[in-house]
């Protein structure tokens, strides 16, 4: 069958996709379990599709021209496939906007919709079931699927979605280098190869999680001091794909205690192409137990007298430093591969003298007129 009509093709949750062009040209997905229900189904809806264009079966497109928010799902999933966070998204969608959605038709979600997604989240937030950030990252997805059925031209205008505002909080961090030092001590001691050197490396360059599992050799220049961080793993955490969060290829300085310990590493040849493999010699997932605050990366900070959190704090412990050690904010924006430095200014507030230096910047540019005063003044 042509690919123009229509095709069935293998998904990465090992799901069959069949995708066609309706009678009026709209891109259209189902998902099956079996190849076979898919191409049935595919042969079916493509010979009505070819009906509708000669105009002997419009009653066949007026049933099956509207699409539902199942079609809107697989059409996500499609578009997103390459998405690193997409897991995250279906489990939002299924947990807290299908139950709500199921069975509204896409062409039909409008501001009454809108209002009933932000008023069952608000329920949920009441009764404590969900919090602030979470209830944020709904209506910012449910936002965006709405954007992208109106670029699909399922609906005409996307309805306007308040959100909460972000919950300010105060982000955690290793203040005291001390406190690093021993954690890389008990990184050391639980006796797992390459361990220290993958918190070494979290804390001295803020790596993201995901840019870390995908590190290899090749991105990795000891000799001038330079990580070039350019891929991340795939949506499904088999395999690697070209591209970072931000979709820009960015290069991060490589402190030269951290080159030493990563020549170190290098030199056991444990692995010739991965930078942090696992003890099966595979790319870690992002659930591995190196990362999670309850296993191994939570031992190590009990061990080393940290209180307990997330391994993100590593990233915003290099930031913090970075800041305090008189780093500048714009260059943190780039390291930390940033789009907007308001994000970065987050950390501004702990550069000691900051305010105090600029003060003094402008100092003299009009003279001793701020010190004089008018003929006029005090009449």
């Amino acid at each position: 069958m042509p690919a123009s009509k229509g095709n069935v093709r293998k998904r990465p949750s090992g799901s069959w996709q069949a995708n066609w062009l309706d009678g009026f040209g709209v891109r259209r997905f189902k998902s099956f379990t079996k190849r076979k229900d898919a191409d049935t189904f595919l042969n079916q809806v493509v010979a009505e599709a070819d009906l509708v264009r000669a105009g002997v079966a419009p009653a066949i497109q007026a049933a099956r021209g509207r699409h539902t928010w199942d079609d809107l799902i697989e059409l996500w999933t499609t578009k997103k496939a390459a998405k690193i966070s997409l897991r995250d998204d279906l489990g939002r969608i299924r947990l807290h906007l299908t139950p709500i959605l199921g069975r509204d038709i896409v062409e039909g979600l409008d501001a009454d919709a809108v209002t009933r997604v932000e008023r069952e989240l608000h329920r949920k937030v009441a009764r404590r079931a969900l919090s602030v950030a979470t209830q944020r990252k709904v209506l910012i997805l449910f936002q965006s699927m709405l954007k992208l059925a109106v670029r699909e031209r399922w609906l005409t205008a996307a309805p306007i979605v308040e959100k909460p505002r972000a919950p300010v909080h105060e982000r955690l961090w290793i203040a005291e280098a001390e406190a690093i030092v021993r954690l890389l001590g008990a990184a050391r001691d639980e006796g797992y190869p390459g361990l220290a050197e993958l918190y070494a490396t979290a804390v001295a360059t803020g790596l993201r999680e995901g840019e870390l599992i995908a590190l290899d050799w090749d991105a990795v220049d000891l000799e001038n001091g330079l990580i070039t961080v350019k891929r991340v793993p795939t949506a499904d955490q088999r395999g690697v794909r070209l591209g970072t969060k931000s979709g820009k290829v960015r290069y991060v300085p490589l402190p030269g205690d951290l080159v030493g310990l990563l020549c170190s590493w290098k030199a056991s040849g444990y692995h010739p192409q991965i930078v942090f493999p696992n003890t099966r010699g595979e790319r870690h997932r992002s659930d591995a137990r190196v990362f999670k605050r309850n296993q191994i990366f939570g031992r190590c900070l009990e061990k080393a007298g940290i209180p307990s959190m997330t391994f993100h704090t590593l990233r915003h412990t290099f930031a913090s430093h970075f800041v305090l050690r008189g780093g500048d904010v714009y260059v943190l924006q780039k390291v930390l591969g940033h789009q907007s430095v308001n994000t970065t200014q987050q950390y501004a507030h702990l550069a000691e003298g900051t305010f105090s230096r600029e003060r003094t910047r402008m100092a003299g540019l009009i003279g001793g007129l701020g010190g004089a005063r008018t003929s006029g003044e005090g009449r």
